[in-house]
């Protein structure tokens, strides 16, 4: 199992890690830290490795789950009055003052709710970022091949049945993490559809 959140690789393990976290403590320099494997990690560095990880995965729906879950527990936290540390009554008055504004420590957002939602569309954002470079590659190549005649339709329908899995699994992630999306990406899996098709008609691959 991983130990600290610079060898963390994956989302599974990142859910890991943070499944002992449960509350904030006031670091030396007054932010918000969550304490991971006895050291101190700022929230914005644990949503910032949770924004790399999501554009390193795969976006299939389990990883989807994952952001969803890992979402909910940063916001959470944040959220969090709860403190382990002694606060003075100065601290804890300028603390509430800052919530009250929606200026805490940490990412800066008062509220669980709106701060979940707002991580798993950038989360969702640096899973489209992934499926784009992938998706791109792959119809560049399936037009190369096709319009050269240099793929066997058997490589052919391979790609193409690639990239039709891909344009699912972005599809769920949207649905999941950023409904926002949805129709947008629909419209551009639409659209290639049409290009595969007249492609079909006129080369037969």
């Amino acid at each position: 199992m991983v130990s600290s959140l610079t060898n963390c690789d994956s989302l599974s393990e990142l859910k890991q890690l943070l499944v002992v976290v449960d509350h904030a403590v006031i670091g030396k320099s007054g932010g918000r830290k969550m304490i991971i494997d006895g050291k101190e990690h700022s929230i914005s560095q644990v949503a910032k490795k949770f924004f790399t990880l999501c554009k390193k995965s795969d976006y299939t729906e389990k990883e989807c789950k994952l952001a969803a879950e890992i979402s909910e527990k940063i916001a959470s936290v944040n959220s969090n009055n709860t403190y382990k540390k002694g606060l003075s009554k100065s601290q804890k008055a300028n603390l509430m003052a800052r919530r009250t504004l929606g200026n805490l420590p940490g990412i800066g957002l008062s509220s669980s709710k709106r701060s979940q939602g707002q991580l798993k569309a950038i989360g969702f954002s640096m899973m489209y970022l992934h499926y784009a470079k992938d998706s791109t590659k792959l119809r560049y190549t399936l037009l190369q091949q096709v319009l050269r005649k240099t793929g066997s339709p058997r490589e052919n329908a391979k790609i193409s049945q690639s990239i039709a899995e891909k344009a699912e699994n972005i599809t769920k992630a949207s649905t999941l993490l950023n409904a926002k999306l949805t129709k947008k990406i629909q419209k551009d899996n639409d659209k290639w559809k049409k290009i595969e098709l007249r492609l079909m008609l006129r080369t037969g691959f």
